[in-house]
């Protein structure tokens, strides 16, 4: 059934990582309700706006970097996606 793609371990551990980051927010905002608020943004976003703004821009980055630098390693997407998460992510 799944054997169009070609599955790695890498790539199983990036999907239960995104799964884990979506119930956990999903639980969180059973307990803790979400709220707009601006921040570095100039808008009012939540939390699940921001999250899926962070990872937009990730998967954003890691395009860019197949495109201009196929041989390049991904570590700098890494720190670049980690800073720019860091910024949408603070709090005002």
């Amino acid at each position: 059934m799944l054997d169009w793609m070609h599955w790695t371990w890498q790539s199983g551990i990036a999907f239960i990582l995104l799964a884990s980051l979506l119930v956990g927010l999903a639980i969180l905002d059973q307990f803790r309700p979400a709220y707009s608020r601006k921040g570095f943004l100039p808008m009012a976003t939540t939390r699940g706006d921001r999250v899926f703004l962070s990872i937009v821009t990730l998967a954003a980055l890691l395009l860019l970097q197949l495109k201009f630098l196929p041989g390049a390693s991904s570590w700098w997407v890494l720190v670049c996606g980690t800073v720019t998460s860091a910024l949408i992510m603070q709090r005002a």
